[in-house]
């Protein structure tokens, strides 16, 4: 039985070695070293701002084939804010997105946010905007 399984385990390694680390981004796809792109972020939160997985996952790709990137967001209050459990708007408070959206960069390094209002499309070859509500909401 044990042999079965290491042998098994053996052949599966085999097969996915051969296969590239990541379907979408395959052949010549996956080498986006000479792309600038622009993430512009709307606020933190499905309901409120970007969705968090969206955007990590956008942050995720472009970092993981090469493309440079900085991110925006605009430096003003959000349309309202949500309680995520509730699915309710909160009342009387108040979240500015560029303070929001600092929270998919930690706030260090390299990956700064920006201020919206200092991007300038010339410098870059795409624009991506990640979803969530706040793209409709608040851009």
């Amino acid at each position: 039985m044990l042999a079965t399984r290491t042998l098994l385990s053996k052949q599966t390694l085999a097969v996915l070695s051969r296969q590239p680390a990541c379907f979408v981004h395959q052949g010549e796809y996956g080498n986006w070293g000479n792309t600038n792109v622009a993430l512009v972020f709307s606020g933190c939160g499905w309901w409120d701002g970007t969705d968090v997985h969206e955007g990590a996952y956008t942050m995720y790709h472009l970092s993981r084939n090469g493309a440079r990137f900085q991110m925006f967001a605009p430096n003003q209050q959000q349309m309202h804010v949500m309680d995520h459990m509730k699915k309710q708007p909160f009342s009387g408070e108040n979240r500015n997105m560029m303070i929001e959206s600092a929270r998919f960069n930690h706030g260090q390094g390299k990956r700064q946010m920006h201020d919206l209002s200092t991007l300038d499309v010339n410098n870059f070859d795409a624009v991506i905007f990640p979803g969530g509500h706040g793209v409709v909401k608040n851009l």
